[in-house]
């Protein structure tokens, strides 16, 4: 036995090339997150990129890759073959982002890119085109609810990305026209120079959306008079404008943030590939700020008690003020109850409301991958996560949460939430931790004696109107007993 052991290996996953490693965005999910859940990593329908390519049970969506590479084509001024050059241009560029061996050969390799990112970037500028008119689609992936779902779902995946930096550099280069629906008309985006002809089609644009009692007006073709006002959201995306891409991005997986806020963009400039967008809108501006200046190491406290412990010692748990508050945003407020007496404080715990459905646990495991590659040192979302996890130890913790609003339960079950939400840290390495001082804060009221006797009497005694009533009335009761009784011993007559 004891020769077994020794014999036996340790498989640790190191790279065989260690070259340009800070260039590497894209990664295949480290073995020890896969084992937890190995279902939240891999793609049900789509596969994109060289790490899921040819798996057969993701081979019914090639021909409907196929398809949108046409009509990409279609879409843009640039032959197929213009397009495969550019991908053979940057195709070293390209597999330098993925980490690890690619086992394709360049041509399968350049094929596989092409395809998928046509697929892409034709799947965005359909849905830039009409945006939630789902049932007006002509598409099928668009139209049908439950696809759209499993490919937005598929796409955000950690290892099925293609790097950002190069899907913009092929939209400027391909250069999209994009359709524009007035009333029941689809208009076209042309690049044309200027003629008779496009002056009248634009005329008889100008006036049928005249009829139609539309107050702005667009012009055709790629040059505009100085007459024509043209709002940012019918404004053609045309342009080689890098956070063009970006934004069409934003609006397509706008579902996937924790505040709904469709059309603005919130400050994000660049991203690495969809997995980051989802971690960027779970970001505060403050936490991207404080990403860019580079985060000092912090303290990582070991443990925080149970939202339902720091309850009953008298912290009070609510929902942020701010609605558009981020994961991440953990205020901590504490208010003296008495000016003059310092002692005699309380603390509230703001934070913001946490919806879980059935597709959290896949959005939180690739964020978490993500930032266990990428950003190790600056892993906001797993540092969220495990603040999460503390605060949750049972089902009542998650009930008690609930009735909070801080938690939205869409699962149905606290006892199947509060396991999801524990399960969520396995295997995570943290070595900074940003609520470290908060947690700090709240064990030390916690372990204020007098904080738990004080919430106690409170909330035997005091709990609600009635109860303090009978509870002042009893003390009326026995002070008027007491006096009494002092008065018949003491001062009553012999």
């Amino acid at each position: 036995m004891e020769e077994e052991k020794k014999n036996e290996c340790v498989i640790i996953e190191i790279p065989e090339d260690l070259k340009n490693w800070s260039d590497c965005v894209i990664y295949r999910v480290p073995r020890k997150l896969r084992k937890v859940n190995e279902s939240s990593f891999t793609p049900q329908l789509l596969s994109i990129g060289p790490f899921h390519h040819g798996r057969n049970e993701l081979k019914g969506m090639e021909p409907h890759k196929e398809k949108y590479l046409e009509d990409f084509c279609k879409r843009t001024d640039k032959t197929k073959q213009d397009l495969v050059n550019f991908v053979s241009h940057h195709s070293t560029e390209i597999l330098a982002s993925y980490a690890g061996t690619v086992e394709l050969t360049h041509q399968v390799f350049d094929q596989m890119i092409l395809r998928d990112s046509c697929f892409i970037l034709e799947l965005l500028c359909l849905f830039s085109d009409k945006g939630c008119q789902y049932h007006d689609q002509d598409d099928y992936l668009l139209k049908t609810p439950w696809l759209r779902n499993v490919v937005q779902l598929d796409l955000v995946i950690f290892e099925n990305q293609i790097p950002f930096s190069f899907l913009n550099k092929f939209y400027a280069f391909a250069k999209p026209r994009h359709e524009h629906t007035v009333g029941s008309l689809r208009l076209k985006s042309y690049c044309c120079p200027d003629s008779e002809e496009c002056y009248c089609i634009n005329s008889c644009i100008h006036f049928i959306k005249g009829v139609l009692s539309f107050k702005s007006s667009c012009c055709v073709c790629s040059k505009k008079s100085p007459e024509d006002h043209i709002s940012s959201s019918s404004r053609s995306s045309s342009s080689s404008d890098d956070s063009t891409l970006l934004d069409i991005a934003y609006n397509f997986f706008i579902n996937f943030s924790s505040v709904h806020v469709k059309g603005k963009n919130d400050g994000i400039k660049e991203i690495k590939h969809f997995t980051d967008l989802v971690r960027q809108f779970w970001l505060s501006k403050e936490f991207r700020r404080e990403e860019r200046r580079g985060c000092p190491f912090r303290e990582h406290e070991k443990y925080l008690y149970s939202a339902t412990k720091l309850n009953k010692a008298g912290v009070k748990f609510a929902p942020s003020a701010n609605k558009q508050a981020k994961f991440v945003e953990f205020n901590t407020i504490e208010k003296p109850l008495f000016n003059f007496i310092p002692f005699l404080h309380s603390l509230k715990v703001e934070l913001p409301t946490f919806e879980i459905q059935g597709n959290t646990e896949t959005l939180m495991r690739n964020v978490i991958a993500l930032e266990q590659c990428v950003y190790p040192d600056k892993a906001y979302i797993c540092n969220y996560v495990a603040l999460m996890s503390q605060l949750v130890d049972t089902a009542e913790d998650i009930e008690f949460l609930v009735e909070k609003r801080i938690i939205k339960n869409m699962l149905g079950s606290n006892k199947e939430v509060a396991e999801l939400v524990n399960k969520l840290t396995y295997k995570i390495t943290e070595s900074n931790f940003v609520y470290a001082n908060k947690c700090r804060q709240l064990n030390r009221f916690y372990e204020t004696r007098f904080n738990i006797v004080r919430a106690t009497l409170k909330r035997v005694y005091f709990n609600d109107l009635w109860t303090g009533s009978s509870t002042v009335l009893g003390i009326c009761i026995l002070m008027f007993s007491v006096s009494s009784t002092i008065k018949t011993l003491f001062f009553s007559k012999d």
